[in-house]
């Protein structure tokens, strides 16, 4: 029965033609089990087409469209003094790159973004971090 309602989807790849063939398989295999499930009561009494096109038309969902989330006006972690800016001239090694990766042979990455309440290098990745482990 299943080589009457194969998919139609030719390709040269060997694994696509085995993938659809299986998929196949698997839809027709529900369907017979929903029959014997079903009894007298399956509402499917014309066919496999029928309820193959009902499955498809199920699987197939409408998309809702999403609103963005909302972003707070600072970084992550923020506070009202801890803010994270431009305050270095020169670049100077991340306090929490190199707390991160000390004993490592990974060397600390530098930056010119810091906090200015603690006059510490930060990258704007590590500000969030830095915020919650030491001012909480």
């Amino acid at each position: 029965m299943i080589g009457y309602y194969q998919f139609q989807h030719r390709s040269k790849k060997w694994w696509r033609r085995l993938f659809f063939f299986f998929l196949a398989a698997g839809c027709y295999n529900a369907y017979v089990a929903a029959r014997c499930a079903g009894g007298n009561t399956f509402k499917y009494k014309s066919g496999y087409k029928d309820w193959l096109e009902d499955l498809a038309q199920e699987l197939v969902t409408p998309v809702t469209a999403r609103s963005a989330p909302q972003c707070s006006s600072g970084p992550v972690g923020a506070t009202s003094e801890h803010n994270c800016e431009k305050i270095f001239e020169k670049r100077k090694v991340c306090r929490e790159c190199a707390l991160s990766r000390s004993g490592t042979d990974v060397r600390a990455r530098a930056t010119v973004y810091g906090c200015r309440q603690c006059n510490e290098a930060l990258h704007v990745k590590c500000f969030g971090k830095h915020v919650r482990r030491h001012h909480k």
